[in-house]
């Protein structure tokens, strides 16, 4: 239970904060034709897969040893991936519903 209220945290953190980059910048951009779409999607993805990993790995590390799992490595690398793939998915769902708004 705790781990899965971790993931959320982390997530929701995340998902929260990118609503003003986007709607400061991106959707500002996308309407007034300086950008397509599709290459400011690919470039959002560039930037925010390293930047998600990075805040996976430093919060795993610290919350896998706070629930005092297990020290091993596939689990612990277990861990780091779906705290990545959570906090990934909250960014771009963040995205996706801070593009839909009026600026």
């Amino acid at each position: 239970m705790h781990m899965l209220l971790g993931f959320y945290v982390a997530g929701m953190y995340t998902h929260e904060h990118i609503h003003v980059v986007l709607n400061v910048c991106g959707c500002a951009f996308c309407r007034a034709g300086m950008y397509s779409a599709l290459p400011f999607g690919f470039a959002q993805v560039l930037v925010e897969v390293p930047y998600g990993i990075l805040q996976a790995l430093i919060y795993s590390v610290i919350t896998y040893a706070l629930i005092c799992f297990e020290w091993t490595a596939y689990k612990f690398w277990y861990y780091v991936l779906f705290t990545a793939l959570t906090v990934l998915f909250f960014t771009y769902y963040g995205a996706q519903q801070g593009c839909g708004r009026t600026v």
